[in-house]
């Protein structure tokens, strides 16, 4: 595996973690959502190529010198949890945030999410709203959950109630429960969230910050 890059800041609140596969179509977009547009800089983005073989190194390799941008590569697929659990272990920020490098996250995102945990010492996973969008971008409505930690739980053991891509968490938490279980092919965020909501509070913000893509070729990681 070949790593690039060095991060930005040296102890970053946050660190963005984005495993892609064969992601070439929105990845830019994705991208410019994270690295060039937040409202809230103090991160670092770290992203896993997971085994693509299309035009993912290429487009990755355009954001190189990103100082926030740090880039690791699998020669082959090694699946979302277990990347994701890899690039949590290099991670600096005590705030660990998904993006899914088919998804765009708002301006304002990185900023809301930060102001709430820091308001709600707490609160170790947090999720939004989103708006879901099709291949092209357009609008096909908003997505809305539960927002408070009793209703959340609730709801918990039947469906999901997490966008993952929205989603911020504590490393203190991730890492008490053991990151994500590398044994789940699919619904493997849904599955973590089962074992932090044993240790944290969790709460979702009521806006739509990211805006979350629905097309016909991905793999969902949702049960």
């Amino acid at each position: 595996q070949a790593a690039q890059g060095l991060g930005g800041a040296v102890s970053p609140r946050i660190s963005i973690l984005m495993s892609v596969k064969d992601g070439e179509r929105w990845l830019r977009e994705a991208l410019n959502s994270i690295l060039l547009l937040q409202t809230f800089t103090d991160f670092e983005c770290l992203v896993m190529d997971d085994g693509s073989v299309d035009g993912t190194p290429l487009a990755l390799k355009e954001y190189a010198n990103h100082q926030a941008l740090w880039i690791a590569r699998h020669p082959v697929s090694r699946g979302l949890a277990a990347s994701l659990n890899e690039l949590a272990r290099v991670a600096k920020g005590e705030l660990l945030a998904r993006q899914d490098a088919d998804d765009v996250s708002r301006a304002d995102r990185l900023a809301k999410q930060v102001a709430f945990l820091d308001a709600h010492p707490d609160v170790g996973l947090l999720g939004t709203w989103a708006l879901q969008i099709d291949a092209a971008g357009r609008p096909l409505g908003e997505e809305r959950w539960p927002t408070d930690d009793q209703a959340l739980r609730d709801m918990l053991p039947r469906v999901n109630p997490f966008i993952h891509s929205s989603v911020m968490m504590r490393r203190a938490v991730f890492e008490q429960v053991g990151g994500y279980d590398e044994s789940f092919r699919v619904a493997q965020d849904y599955e973590l969230w089962m074992r932090m909501a044993t240790v944290t509070r969790m709460a979702v913000i009521p806006e739509p910050l990211v805006l979350r893509r629905m097309h016909a070729d991905q793999v969902s990681d949702q049960p």
